[in-house]
């Protein structure tokens, strides 16, 4: 894949998650003939959302959780076998999920041989020799296997192993009973210079070997995943992934990106059908897709191409370690102690190999040096410079020990200078009102059935994330694109790492109009012309019968976006299976308005975004409270409502707006609504899901009259939040503190905010504590003065 500094984001997410329950060795081997675990799903959660809010289908259950992929914000669940996808897709379309996928299996990617070849010639094709006179490694490079365990007793190894751990069997002893991961091992570095067996590329490099796959060789992405955050937890900088599979993995995508934003260089196999097609992992672009030569350099013919290959390295007819004792592969007549294997993951070591060499060095401190390094050395195999068969070509570790990297990347994405404040008829009524743009009388759009787009030329150039744009693509599924994919029908929470990028989404979803459904058409003269794209009438794919008529209107001089919604029909019309907002800066950053959520949008609703590039957001003049938090945290008020948040609870700054409502879903009728809510979001830079959601309190200013609705004391309200998933409010442990005048409780995530008391004076104080006579008194006089007053205001209307 191709290489370097590429612009990329994390749509990872932050809550616990629930690990694997390993099966039988039998079951395993009845799984590996399929695609992934029966009656196992895994599903990410969108940051903030409650586990307890989560809505799963009544056959659906949690299982066990475990810190690695807490990281991930995934959770595995227990499903009926037989109807994971069917499930999955279900979930897909409910609020606060983020993802759901199978669990899908990896395995290996070798082609087992007849041991015939004593010698070993790949290190020498790689120029091994000549980089040991540089370096043999150091011990402060750590490489993590993530693979089928290690022979720890193997003589080639003596020293150099640090603890592991098995996720197979969720225990401290990764023993290797399939003989793949210690074959790899050996290739990347069994003990050179020690008149014993093999050689392999660092010798000084402390190895942890870390068991994603089981005693038949076949694993899961979630264990892979698992893997991969323990082992970057542990300080490893190298990462060898010998393994794959063909199907896509948002978990299996989630958690390399960790691994690659935390410092760690990664390198998988490329995958040995001989397709056109790299498997994953090694088809993200963060992770170096490895690919498998024999010897004489050609490329083997099981060796997987495509555009995302990187790098060649020996992969055919590789003699290395394998266990002392009974495994695996050994029905397939390799030998214990040492034996012949061939595939791309042997390639995958002698990649891992070299670059841990060159991780030793102070000048590849970081994972896009050293990729720089062993892309721009390569030796040339076909075609001059990049080639889909051989990628950049085949590693040369001395040349690549001698480069001078000339790339100063970041481990994170850097927040771009522009901005983007969203504005809200519904709570901004004196900067914006729903004024509906026609496009109809302009002419048809030529996007015709379920997953179509068109290009479209712009009547003025358009600024978009800080760039001019002369030209867009209109997707049938509800959105426009500059630049990125326009027929993805599947929508996620932004920003994300996939495609589409750099897009306005007025309403993400699988969409499938029909000719006629989709126009476009410009408003007014220069230089205050309005580009308008209308869908009108388009039903979704999910229920044909719905009507979804709602537009995305450019402006020419401020840049600013408007969506509008004209007329929503149908069971899923309201948002709860769409993404409502923009992506900019290639996926770095995006304002959201609502990603799966019910109730999102209705007939008259006007949405704005406001590119800002500094100074304060334009909803200040729309009665937002708008504030930059850090790690010092503090308190912030507008009241009535405050949020306090500790010090240390920030990893980042992030943007914390409070924003008052006139109106909020009704509450519950045993509920008295004191008519007090606000909407309040905090924003984290750079987006959450590497971090858990911070430690936060509401709070609110109570008066007077909030008392004597109370029945005089403050210990008689609560805080509540209402949860957008289930369209319901929750109320909280609330603390009363009267010396400051104000009622507390955590915010388990951030969303509306409501304040109530208890409608029936049976429950009249909630603390237990009797009115004293002197406040009933006082309400009695206060009722005696209300009642009077409104006597005498109707008889001064009669009058």
């Amino acid at each position: 894949m191709a290489l370097i500094a590429r612009r990329i984001t994390i749509l990872l997410l932050d809550l616990s998650l629930l690990a694997f329950s390993q099966p039988t060795r039998a079951a395993q081997a009845e799984e590996g003939r399929g695609e992934f675990v029966a009656g196992e799903l895994i599903v990410g959660i969108k940051p903030g959302t409650s586990l307890n809010a989560l809505r799963l289908p009544e056959n659906a259950a949690l299982k066990r959780t475990s810190h690695q992929l807490a990281r991930l914000n995934a959770v595995l669940l227990s499903v009926p076998p037989g109807e994971e996808q069917k499930l999955a897709a279900e979930l897909r379309h409910t609020a606060g999920v983020q993802f759901a996928e199978p669990n899908y299996l990896v395995r290996p990617d070798l082609i087992p041989n007849d041991p015939r070849w004593g010698q070993q010639y790949g290190p020498l094709h790689i120029q091994a020799p000549q980089a040991w006179d540089i370096t043999t490694g150091s011990s402060s490079v750590i490489v993590a296997v993530i693979d089928s365990g290690m022979d720890a007793g193997h003589p080639e190894f003596s020293g150099r192993i640090l603890p592991g751990y098995d996720f197979i069997e969720q225990d401290a002893t990764p023993q290797d009973g399939c003989g793949h991961g210690t074959h790899v091992a050996g290739i990347l570095a069994a003990e050179g210079n020690n008149a014993t067996g093999i050689a392999g590329l660092t010798w000084g490099a402390h190895l942890m070997p870390v068991r994603a796959l089981g005693d038949y060789c076949v694993g899961t992405v979630l264990a892979v995943a698992e893997g991969i955050v323990w082992a970057v937890e542990r300080g490893a900088r190298i990462l060898n992934l010998s393994i794959g599979t063909p199907f896509p993995s948002s978990l299996l995508e989630n958690s390399t990106y960790y691994a690659y934003t935390h410092g760690a260089a990664l390198f998988a196999a490329a995958g040995n059908s001989g397709t056109n097609s790299i498997i994953y992992p090694a088809r993200y672009s963060w992770v170096m897709a490895v690919g498998a030569t024999d010897s004489g350099d050609l490329r083997a013919s099981f060796s997987n191409t495509g555009p995302e290959l990187d790098l060649m390295a020996p992969g055919k007819d590789i003699l290395s370690t394998t266990p002392l004792g009974p495994f695996y592969y050994e029905i397939y007549g390799v030998t214990r102690e040492y034996g012949i294997l061939s595939g791309t993951s042997m390639a995958t070591p002698h990649a891992a190999g070299a670059a841990a060499l060159l991780a030793s060095l102070p000048q590849f401190d970081t994972p896009d040096k050293i990729y720089q390094a062993l892309t721009q050395t390569a030796l040339d195999l076909e075609a001059p410079g990049r080639d889909d068969n051989t990628g950049y070509g085949l590693i040369q570790t001395y040349a690549a020990l001698n480069f001078i990297p000339t790339i100063v990347p970041t481990p994170t994405p850097i927040p771009p200078v522009i901005s983007y404040d969203l504005l809200k008829s519904t709570t901004c009524s004196n900067l914006l009102q729903y004024q509906w743009r026609d496009a109809t009388p302009g002419s048809q759009v030529p996007i015709f059935g379920n997953d179509a787009y068109a290009s479209l030329s712009l009547p003025f150039p358009f600024t978009f994330g800080g760039v001019s744009y002369t030209s867009v693509t209109v997707s049938a599924n509800g959105y426009l694109t500059f630049g990125g994919a326009g027929g993805v029908a599947d929508n996620f929470l932004i920003p994300g790492i996939a495609q589409p990028n750099q897009f306005i989404a007025p309403f993400w979803d699988d969409l499938n109009p029909q000719p006629g459904n989709v126009y476009q058409r410009t408003l007014g003269s220069a230089p205050n012309r309005q580009f308008v794209v209308e869908w009108r009438d388009v039903p979704t794919v999910a229920s044909p019968t719905s009507q979804l008529t709602f537009e995305a209107v450019l402006f020419e001089t401020s840049h600013n976006i408007l969506l509008q919604y004209h007329t929503m029909q149908g069971s899923d019309a309201d948002g709860r299976s769409a993404t409502i907002g923009v992506e900019c800066a290639d996926g770095t950053a995006a304002r959201e308005y609502a990603y799966n959520q019910p109730g999102a949008v209705k007939n008259g609703l006007a949405l704005l975004f406001v590119p800002y590039s500094s100074g304060l957001p334009p909803s200040l003049n729309c009665q937002v409270y708008t504030r930059q938090a850090d790690q010092n945290g503090g308190l912030f008020t507008a009241p009535p409502f405050c949020v306090e948040i500790p010090a240390g609870a920030l990893q980042h700054a992030a943007t914390l707006e409070i924003r008052p409502l006139s109106e909020a879903p009704p509450m519950p009728s045993d509920w008295l609504d004191l008519q007090h809510a606000a909407e309040i979001t905090l924003s984290l830079s750079p987006p959450p899901p590497l971090s858990p959601w911070p430690e936060a309190y509401v709070c609110y200013h109570y008066t007077a009259e909030d008392l004597i609705r109370a029945g005089g004391y403050p210990q008689n309200l609560f805080l509540a939040i209402y949860e957008p998933a289930t369209r319901k409010w929750q109320s909280l442990a609330t603390i009363a503190q009267p010396a400051q005048g104000t009622i507390l409780a955590r915010a388990p995530h951030f969303s509306i905010y409501g304040v109530a008391t208890y409608a029936r004076p049976g429950r009249l104080p909630v603390t237990g504590a009797p009115l004293s006579p002197g406040l009933i008194l006082l309400l009695v006089l206060l009722g005696t003065i209300a009642v009077g007053g409104t006597a005498w205001l109707h008889g001064r209307r009669r009058s």
